[in-house]
Order: C-alpha cells, then structure tokens, then sequence
C-alpha cells in the first residue's frame, strides 16, 4: 500500500487539486425505474426511491416521477489527495456558503462533484478560483 503525507495541509491539497465546469443543465429527478442508465451521471437508490441526476435532454424516455424545480451546473473537483484530505469537502463548501450559494455535493471513488444553480454558475467558479482551485485542461471527465 502507498504511504501518503498526511500532513500536507488542506490548503495545499486545493492548491493541487482541479476542478472543470462541465457543459450543460444538469436535473435531480425521482423516477420510477431507469430504462437508460448509460445517459445519466448518477443514479442512486434507496430505501425511500429510486433518483437520477442528468443532463435536462437526457430525460427523455425516463418515467419521471417529480423534478427538482431548480436547474443545476456542474463542477467536477479532482481532488490532488482523495481519501487522505481531512476537511477537504468542508472547506470548500465553507467558500461557498460565504458567497451565499447552495451547493449539493457528490462524491464518487476519485472525484467530487459540486453543484450550484444554474443562476449562480458563474460565481461558483469565481468561488473555486478564490478558494485556490485551478482549472482543469483535461478534457476526460465522465
């Protein structure tokens, strides 16, 4: 197993870590059953239901139960530590609750995924750019 620098401080891990704007309308609906799970960027069950969070055109065909009434952007956040980053999450949403914008955030094995509304899109990524981010040039995102 990799040994990691743990002491390396939470500034320095945003100092190294990327993020990328990605294109598109991003929606949180409640569906029925996914009868197209390659379209979609996350699908999560639960004990109470079964939601989708995926591109505005991407829901075509979808038994949509009910839809988020706000439109979301998203940030994808490659974080230079995964893991290894105490308060990674923490502090780059205390960046955005400073501005005043909500953000839903998601994680998968090696990326965060931020989300704001799509009204404030712009000042999210003024926000990340604050907070030290740099943004990615790596066009392999999903």
């Amino acid at each position: 197993m990799p040994q990691f620098d743990l002491s390396t401080t939470t500034a320095e891990v945003i100092a190294a870590s990327t993020y990328r704007r990605m294109p598109g309308v991003y929606r949180y609906v409640r569906v029925r059953e996914v009868r197209h799970p390659d379209r979609h960027l996350m699908i999560t069950r639960d004990e109470r239901e079964l939601t989708v969070v995926t591109l505005s055109e991407n829901l075509m065909d979808e038994p949509v139960l009910e839809t988020s009434a706000r439109s979301w952007v998203l940030f994808v956040v490659d974080c230079a530590k995964p893991f290894f980053c105490v308060g990674f999450i923490a502090h780059t949403t205390a960046y955005f609750a400073k501005a005043g914008i909500d953000v839903l955030v998601v994680s998968t094995f090696s990326r965060d995924y931020f989300m704001v509304q799509r009204d404030h899109a712009d000042a999210a990524e003024r926000v990340l750019r604050d907070a030290g981010f740099g943004e990615s040039r790596d066009a392999r995102v999903a």
